[in-house]
């Protein structure tokens, strides 16, 4: 699921909160297509990601685009094992292989959507 950042709602949360717009099924159902998201990114610097946090991370092939999946593992060398909740309709670890840590923006802590 790639996601699109809104910069314009960045403004005032420009270091530890940011906001992203969902696009994709990967995550369906806990994520919709169209949803937001509020991602802190200042949750992992004490501590690595946990197995079942939804997190957003730099997409490994393409530098401007994003991914969001929940870690199913922490793998022996720091790198992480994302999946989407949705697996048939996920490019995830299956495809893209282990995600190192340095590459996730932040955790998930809010989600809304203006169609419900």
């Amino acid at each position: 699921m790639v996601l699109g950042q809104l910069r314009a709602a960045r403004v005032g949360f420009r270091w530890r909160w940011r906001i992203y717009r969902v696009r994709g099924a990967s995550m369906a159902p806990t994520l919709q297509d169209g949803d937001y998201v509020l991602v802190d990114a200042s949750a992992y610097r004490k501590g690595p990601p946990r197995p079942g946090d939804v997190v957003v991370a730099r997409h490994p092939f393409y530098e401007d685009r994003h991914i969001v999946k929940r870690v199913r593992a922490v793998l022996e060398r720091g790198d992480l094992f994302l999946e989407g909740d949705a697996p048939y309709d996920s490019t995830d670890s299956h495809a893209l292989g282990p995600v190192p840590v340095s590459q996730v923006v932040g955790r998930v802590i809010r989600r809304w959507s203006l169609r419900r």
